[in-house]
């Protein structure tokens, strides 16, 4: 038990709305409290909703204050002139904490900084960050501003000490009010845990549950907190309704979807009928009867349908028609988690209010979302962790935030709930992964569930990487279906290449390693499962030897691990030596595998592989055992599981490496990377082509599957998308987009910058950006091809631009991209910097884009190994190869501009390659018919707002 717990055990006899607390909150110059110093303190005392003082102060922290740190408090030097230093602060501080339980968001980084600068331990401390992540786990985000104003919590003046400190206060008790609503039962769980790990919340609850008189502290529910019965009566499959009669539809003739899908779309027809706001799109109406048509004859149909065609519904209305009529499933495969939750939340409602308009019941279309096995948590696991005899306070946080999440789910989908990064891996151990040998169909499962109901789904969505893992292991993961549609199937190739392909990477192999070892690991966890089954003189011999089998090859796997992974790094090192060893891929290639550098590789390979193999057999008994000595409902079936993802992740990295160091296939392209902090390396591989697999695997089994994406033609072909993905056979069908881009968007290009990786490129960028920001003063969005780009631009304007009252977000430094696109979406004057994912997908909810700046083409990384490799397939890999994938790319990023009718918007290339060179006509040809003007770089601004301020027909407003 932790000091913290021991402290409130002295404390019990003081009612816990009694108690005198303190919210504390600090400005620093940094995150290192050996390093950083304090630059400014808040602290407001209160007892319940009682305010007794405050406390706040600037402090001179006797060093420069970062730019960054002026930029996020508005604290300048100016401010703490005459300021009084730390020291002469911490005794007047350190009695108005007295000794208080003190709160904080992320209180250990506060109490740290105080611990440094003298003040002594704090006993009490409670984190509002912990009791919001345990006790709200599916809110958006848990930092203090967003939690605000959830709670709609006054904040007058945020990342200032005073006003996050008494922000701080009113959450806390605002979430205490949460923790008293919970179910007694919750409550003790809580407790038991922060007995098994110092959880604050847990002893919290604790001090809630002395609240309580003793009837309520035991009227509450389940032991343990959570109701299996009520849970399993929450999964039990409800079979899709059997339609007894069907509409007067002539759905069974030839042609005859064809038929009712054009009453559908037809001016003034169902949709417009039943949608508010429809505009009539003869786009959407065409791509409507090319997938009735494909669906209906049983053909394959590629379709690219450009920006504001209404794809979705364009396939769904003819999908959930077919599923209907002849009792279906029809699947969907979308790429983005955004694409999904559109579907289930707008567009299939959408369709549900036309079927009935056609005459089918409210409630015949029954859709569902199924997931791949790491997305589910696996009750069984989850219980066996839960009574774990100690814990830590992570593992106690994440499983008390899953116990409240548990009282309501109906699909135990991750999804449902915020997970901050380090608790992925923690739940994919506690998920469905690597259970595929379940012992007992018997209990609540939400796999079992979500697979059932999609058995019995008229339309099912899926990812493109539950598609791809379909098809690598032979079918079984989906349920059969009459069509398969695949949306963003621009996607489809990198998601494939992906599958079908491994990464062994060295901090992954260690976690796993080190989660078998100890006397908390799984080895130890099996050998006492088994115990205390009685089974320690079973026919397989006793556990105890069989557990001494496994630890001693568990010694000898981590030894030659970690020789193998030197070895790796040693490899990279001598086989890169101009280019050092950390943040580079080294492609493995015939002339690599012939450097004595990669004998002595071999060597310590093979030496692993040895090891490793015989711990696989170890775990594998042990597997046996527990499996033969389990019982229903008992301990070992859970550790079962848990050693059967153990082997699944052991086998599956002797497998990769295999591939990659001594069995290279042909058709594969392999590659190590080493990367900081503490240099790490994986070891990668990915097919060199997945079009002929995928024509064997997919197409050529498919009765009929529909391709279509805003960008699938090149050149206005799709024969490189067909070739790319197998597709074999069926139509193609080329849409453009409804929109006028003559009247909605102009696009500038500079032709006077520095190309990119000249002197002089990365500055010009970032006074382009300032340059129009300030003239618009409007939403601009800026896509950059790299972290370490957007990063530097980020350096250069955030400060002047917010001189300038215009705010300054950047994707990653920011937060998330859903984030940053929220801020965009909050305020006029915000200029959002992204990468990666935000050159599509997470539009705007209220509002548009007004100007989006490319920094430079995006072309793929030459570096880049399955890129390289790639390319050596072509003659000319530059301009067959590079270009078609960067004008692809390039379409992407432009069609975050406008995404309706009403929307007006400027585009502007910075990199002037797109003018000054001969393949830059492909990217020109790649836009809609636009306005195109190439201007001087210090016009941008002044052009950017002239176009705007006029109206949609040219004239001024």
């Amino acid at each position: 038990m932790t000091g913290q717990a021991e402290g409130w055990q002295r404390r019990l006899g003081e009612p816990l709305r009694e108690t005198v607390m303190v919210a504390l909150d600090l400005e620093t110059t940094g995150l290192n409290p050996r390093s950083d110093r304090v630059l400014e303190i808040g602290a407001v005392k209160f007892r319940d909703r009682e305010e007794l003082g405050r406390f706040h102060t600037l402090v001179d922290p006797g060093v420069p204050i970062p730019p960054f740190v002026v930029e996020l408090t508005g604290i300048r030097p100016a401010d703490i002139a005459g300021a009084p230093p730390m020291d002469a602060v911490l005794p007047e501080l350190t009695a108005f904490l007295g000794s208080h339980p003190m709160i904080g968001h992320n209180v250990g980084f506060d109490a740290a900084f105080i611990r440094a600068a003298g003040a002594p331990p704090r006993l009490e401390t409670f984190d509002t960050y912990d009791l919001a992540y345990v006790l709200l786990p599916g809110a958006s985000e848990y930092n203090l501003g967003g939690l605000g104003k959830r709670f709609g919590l006054v904040h007058d003046d945020p990342h200032r000490a005073l006003s996050d400190a008494l922000v701080t206060r009113d959450l806390f008790l605002e979430l205490m009010d949460r923790l008293r609503d919970l179910d007694p039962s919750l409550l003790a769980e809580f407790n038991r845990m922060a007995a098994a790990s110092g959880l604050s919340t847990g002893v919290l609850a604790g001090r809630v549950l002395d609240e309580m008189d003793a009837v309520s502290a035991l009227a509450g529910g389940a032991m343990g907190g959570l109701d299996l019965r009520a849970l399993s009566s929450r999964l039990r499959y409800r079979p899709r309704p059997k339609l007894e009669t069907l509409p007067d539809l002539p759905l069974d003739a030839p042609g005859g979807l064809d038929r009712v899908v054009e009453s559908v779309f037809a001016p003034g027809g169902h949709l417009a009928k039943n949608l508010a706001g429809y505009e009539n799109r003869p786009q959407q109406a065409a791509m409507a009867r090319a997938v009735a048509a494909a669906i209906e004859q049983g053909e394959h149909l590629v379709v690219e349908a450009g920006t504001g065609v209404g794809k979705s519904l364009a396939y769904l209305v003819p999908a959930a028609l077919r599923a209907l009529s002849g009792n279906h499933t029809i699947l969907v495969s979308t790429n983005t988690i955004n694409l999904q939750e559109q579907l289930l939340t707008k567009d299939i409602p959408a369709a549900e209010a036309v079927l009935e308009s056609l005459g089918f019941p409210a409630g015949s279309l029954v859709a569902t979302q199924l997931k791949g096995r790491a997305n589910y948590l696996c009750v069984k696991r989850w219980l066996h962790a839960r009574r774990a005899a100690e814990m830590t306070v992570e593992e106690a946080r994440l499983l008390a935030k899953t116990l409240v999440w548990l009282q309501d789910t109906e699909t135990g989908d991750r999804g449902e709930i915020r997970l901050n990064r380090d608790d992925y891996g923690a739940f994919t151990r506690m998920s469905a992964q690597g259970a595929a040998g379940c012992p007992s169909p018997e209990g609540p499962c939400f796999l079992r569930s979500a697979r059932a109901g999609a058995h019995g789904a008229h339309i099912v969505i899926i990812n493109h990487s539950l598609l791809m893992a379909d098809l690598v292991m032979g079918g079984g993961l989906l349920p059969d279906h009459d069509a398969l549609i695949i949306d963003e199937a621009h996607h489809l190739e990198s998601v494939a290449t992906r599958n079908l392909g491994f990464n062994v990477e060295q901090r992954q192999l260690e976690a796993d390693l080190a989660s078998l070892a100890g006397d908390r690991g799984l080895v130890a966890d099996v050998r006492r499962a088994l115990l205390a089954e009685g089974a320690g003189d079973d026919t397989d011999g006793d556990s105890r030897e069989l557990a001494d089998r496994a630890g001693e090859a568990l010694a000898a796997t981590r030894e030659a691990a970690s020789e193998m992974l030197r070895s790796l790094r040693s490899a990279v090192a001598e086989l890169t030596p101009k280019r050092g060893l950390v943040g580079r891929d080294l492609r493995v290639t015939e002339a690599t595998r012939a450097q004595p550098a990669w004998s002595d590789l071999e060597i310590a390979w093979e030496n692993f592989d040895l090891a490793a193999g015989r711990l696989a057999l170890a775990l594998r008994d042990l597997g046996i055992a527990a499996e033969r000595a389990g019982t229903k409902d008992s301990v070992l079936e859970a550790v079962s599981l848990n050693i059967s993802g153990a082997l699944d992740a052991l086998e599956s990295a002797r497998s990769g490496l295999r591939q990659a160091i001594p069995e290279p296939a042909g058709d594969m392209v392999y590659w190590l990377t080493v990367r900081q902090p503490v240099p790490h390396v994986t070891v990668s591989g990915a097919p060199l082509a997945v079009g002929q697999s995928r024509q064997e695997q997919l197409f050529d089994l498919e009765r009929c599957v529909v391709l279509t994406s805003a960008t699938l033609a090149y050149e206005q072909r799709f024969d490189r998308v067909r070739e790319a993905r197998g597709v074999g056979g069926g139509s193609d069908l080329l849409l453009g987009s409804p929109f006028n881009f003559q009247e909605s968007a102009l696009v500038l290009l500079p032709s006077d910058m520095p190309e990119p990786g000249r002197p002089g490129f990365n500055e010009a960028v970032g006074v382009a950006i300032q340059e129009v920001a300030s003239a618009l003063r409007e939403r601009t969005l800026v896509l950059f091809t790299s972290n370490s780009a957007l990063s530097n631009a980020r350096s250069a304007v955030a400060a002047p631009l917010r001189a300038q009252g215009v705010n300054v977000v950047a994707q990653g430094l920011d937060g998330p991209p859903h984030r940053v696109m929220r801020l965009l979406d909050q305020a006029p004057a915000t200029v959002a910097l992204g990468t990666s994912s935000l050159w599509e997908g997470v539009d705007l909810e209220e509002e548009s884009i007004k100007a989006l700046m490319m920094a430079r083409l995006p072309f793929p990384v030459p570096s880049d190994p399955m890129f390289a490799a790639r390319s050596e397939l072509f003659d000319d890999g530059f301009g067959d190869y590079a270009v078609p994938e960067a004008v692809q790319r390039f379409r992407q990023g432009f069609g975050r501009l406008i995404r309706s009718r009403a929307d007006r918007g400027v585009f502007i290339v910075l990199d002037p390659r797109i003018v000054t060179k001969g393949y830059g006509a492909a990217f020109r040809d790649a836009l809609p018919d636009c306005r195109i003007e190439v201007v001087h770089a210090s016009n941008l601004g002044s052009r950017a707002k002239a176009w705007l301020d006029l109206d949609a027909g040219g004239r001024e407003p």
